[in-house]
């Protein structure tokens, strides 16, 4: 087996620490979904205000309305899939998660001009047929909740296409720091409309490890970006699911029926494939 290069191993490092995150959210069942995005980002906007005081660098960017646009968008869906962790299994919301990167390609061809070729519109068949063929299978699955999760799929397309336009006008981490700036005035008003849980005991610890985890995750994801071109390690990031899937049933008892298993295998298959094919539309920011 060759040995993987530096940006494989960066990128596999961060498909690692997003499952990771994936478990602590599992791991706070009494707390909402929209809190738990609040104290991350809360978190984030800490640690990434830091780097930039530390580097000595402006955080407030150059495409100001595009640094807005990508943060709101990114928040949207970090709402919608910590709300499918709370409501689905963890390996089956990973993997409506991970269809992003197709929504990424598609929403291109629309922002960039950019082509599909009939090869990836196959390959998004293959891609949908098997998270259709998971949801269908899975009696814990309600319908609703598997269409929010492709709609939170949906934003991470948008909030992708935004930082390839930005790539060319503010550094990464200003582009990183804009995330968590949109998402605690949203998530903090969704939590004075909805009502607040307050942490208690080990709940505190689980939500600062989502924020600590989520940052190191996007370090690693950023240096395999900037190492390779994205078709040449996008495909890692599927990694996700399967390890979440693997931690579902560690931690949390999520058993996985054949069919449901082979819905998600064919899923991913699909969008290897996908990625496999593509050129930088694919490329990912280190904010999901």
């Amino acid at each position: 087996m060759p040995r993987l290069s530096l940006g494989a191993r960066y990128m596999i490092l961060a498909a690692a620490l997003f499952s990771g995150m994936q478990v602590c959210v599992k791991a706070l069942p009494r707390i909402p979904a929209h809190e738990i995005v609040l104290f991350r980002g809360l978190v984030s906007v800490s640690l990434c205000w830091t780097l930039l005081r530390a580097r000595r660098m402006s955080p407030w960017g150059k495409h100001k309305w595009g640094l807005v646009a990508r943060g709101i968008t990114g928040s949207i869906a970090l709402l919608l899939f910590f709300y499918t962790i709370h409501r689905i299994p963890l390996a089956t919301a990973s993997t409506i998660q991970q269809l992003a990167p197709i929504f990424t390609l598609t929403l291109a061809g629309v922002f960039f001009g950019e082509k599909v070729k009939p090869a990836q519109v196959l390959w998004f068949a293959v891609a949908f047929g098997g998270v259709a063929m998971a949801q269908g299978l899975d009696p814990r699955v309600p319908l609703g909740d598997a269409g929010i999760g492709m709609l939170s799929a949906f934003f991470s397309g948008l909030a992708y296409n935004l930082v390839r336009r930005l790539r060319h006008t503010d550094p990464v981490l200003v582009v990183v720091f804009y995330l968590p700036l949109m998402t605690v005035p949203l998530a903090g008003a969704v939590c004075l409309a909805l009502g607040w849980v307050t942490p208690r005991g080990g709940e505190w610890a689980w939500l600062i490890a989502v924020g600590v985890i989520t940052q190191l995750a996007q370090m690693a994801m950023t240096h395999a970006y900037h190492l390779e071109e994205a078709g040449r390690v996008s495909q890692y990031s599927y990694l996700a699911p399967i390890l979440s899937g693997a931690w579902g049933w560690f931690f949390f008892s999520e058993g996985l029926r054949p069919g449901v298993a082979a819905g998600m295998g064919l899923a991913l298959f699909g969008m290897w494939g996908a990625a496999s094919l593509s050129r930088p539309a694919l490329r990912s920011s280190p904010t999901q």
